[in-house]
């Protein structure tokens, strides 16, 4: 399965790229095993460990879209909608993503996030962002070139703290193999030793039939602000 990280897509399947996540664990000592992985198996990692965080609790609000594939963005999301303008084929411009007067959005700030067209002939096209600054918002190419009429929605990155509790996530499921203690529970075993870190848990209400994702704690922790009833959930880091 190929990894799409586009944000707010009907197809999206990861909260974010290979080269995101080699760049979360820049600088770390204990990544030896991340590193040595393959690029598809880095990828099935990061869908399998964004499927996790998307069940791994109550969030609150709703998807921002209803058709949207995963559940962030939410619709208390930053996001800007308006008509393109100083158009390209690779490119567009406008003055509420990209001011040089006070509060100017710096560079790439925007990189990783996607625009959303929602009108003319790139109507329900998709995109994700390679890059932004003074030319504007950069891509590969579009499939036909937007007008100043064109309207859109531009959504940021996903907020960094979901992205990076999908990293720790993708690290636990493959240095301590927590997929294998999932399906453990699934079968009804409820202490678990997994090398040298015991678990028991209680016994769910569930039917064994539904696999809860067991997510690791940095994970836990740092998706815990966008749970249902937070006080400290925000649009974005």
């Amino acid at each position: 399965m190929s990894l799409v990280a586009t944000v707010a897509g009907p197809n999206s399947n990861s909260y974010l790229t290979v080269t995101e996540a080699d760049a979360y664990f820049t600088g770390r000592s204990d990544t030896s095993n991340w590193d040595a992985l393959s690029t598809s198996d880095k990828e099935a990692l990061l869908i399998q460990s964004t499927k996790d965080v998307d069940i791994g609790a109550n969030y609150g609000g709703e998807p921002y879209y209803d058709a949207q594939k995963l559940q962030f963005p939410r619709d208390d999301a930053d996001s800007v909608e308006g008509n393109c303008a100083s158009v390209a084929n690779d490119r567009f411009k406008h003055s509420d993503l990209k001011s040089d007067t006070y509060m100017e959005i710096p560079n790439n700030f925007y990189k990783y996030g996607s625009i959303h067209f929602t009108s003319a002939t790139l109507e329900n096209q998709v995109y994700a962002i390679a890059s932004s600054n003074t030319s504007g918002f950069v891509f590969a190419s579009f499939s036909a070139t937007p007008t100043t009429t064109t309207q859109f929605i531009v959504f940021p990155p996903i907020d960094k703290d979901i992205k990076d509790a999908v990293c720790e996530q993708a690290y636990s499921t493959n240095e301590y193999k927590l997929g294998n203690y999932a399906e453990m529970r699934a079968l009804g075993l409820y202490n678990v030793r997994i090398g040298d870190v015991s678990v028991t848990t209680r016994i769910p209400r569930e039917p064994s039939s539904v696999r809860t994702p067991v997510l690791c704690l940095k994970a836990r922790r740092l998706i815990s602000r966008f749970s249902r009833g937070s006080v400290d959930r925000v649009a974005r880091a």
